[in-house]
């Protein structure tokens, strides 16, 4: 079972980690995190011989790993204290998508395309690219430790008359690596859920405005043209290429 670590001398000391404070893993069963707080309570427990601070976030470990809540808050902010707003991201994260349609767009009529959706649209693809890049991540975690059980299948220490076998060092770091892939995979994991939550929380925020075009536009591009201003009328189906249909309906 994994100790939590000691902390540095430095005057800001980083909050250890919940996980490692009871010797268990991101996907930990809650019979198994139960398990292993009994235990580490009575090692750390200050009547036993423990440490107090040691054992008040042994205490602080359990009581925020199996409140399911309180967990995901930990999952998603890597602090048991702090609370994550997903609303608050994505109040973030549409502001972002939108200076960049308003950068691409800066040249074109403000009627000419439909601002919300393009919003929309940019706040998609990122959320895309980056869910894709977790995905990979969690590829290349799991290749890993398909490698590393590999190797831990194939190694072996060889008993010689007289001597003893010599110590695990490799079993130990094959072990020791196999748990940090496990780690990691549960933080992209962690890092995926978080993305597709904000990425809710802003459809959510984007469902109550609504734009007023000059067009209902097919496609994903206004018009080509700066400065040109679209005729107010409504088109059900329109394809921004057909500039002559829309100059010749304009002119009756």
């Amino acid at each position: 079972m994994r100790r939590a670590g000691h902390r540095d001398g430095s005057d800001k000391r980083q909050a250890p980690d919940l996980y490692d404070a009871l010797g268990v893993d991101r996907h930990v069963s809650d019979r198994e995190l139960k398990k292993a707080y009994r235990s580490r309570a009575q090692e750390t427990h200050p009547d036993h011989g423990g440490d107090a601070d040691e054992f008040k976030t042994v205490a602080l470990a359990y009581r925020t790993l199996s409140d399911p809540v309180a967990r995901a808050n930990y999952d998603a902010t890597g602090d048991a204290g702090k609370t994550w707003d997903p609303t608050g991201v994505a109040i973030g994260y549409v502001m972002s998508a939108f200076a960049a349609v308003c950068q691409k767009y800066i040249h074109c009529d403000p009627g000419d395309f439909d601002l919300i959706e393009e919003v929309r649209r940019q706040c998609e693809k990122a959320a895309d690219d980056e869910l894709r890049q977790v995905r990979e991540n969690i590829d290349g975690a799991e290749h890993s430790i398909l490698v590393l059980q590999e190797l831990q299948r194939r190694l072996s220490r060889k008993k010689r008359r007289g001597q003893k076998l010599a110590p695990p060092i490799f079993e130990n770091a094959i072990e020791e690596n196999i748990r940090d892939a496990k780690k990691s995979i549960g933080a992209y994991e962690a890092q995926g859920e978080r993305i597709r939550r904000r990425t809710k929380e802003a459809d959510n925020l984007l469902d109550s405005y609504e734009f007023k075009c000059n067009v209902r536009a097919k496609g994903d591009r206004p018009y080509p043209y700066p400065g040109f201003t679209v005729p107010d009328f409504e088109v059900s189906s329109f394809d921004w290429r057909d500039i002559g249909e829309i100059m010749r309906r304009a002119s009756k």
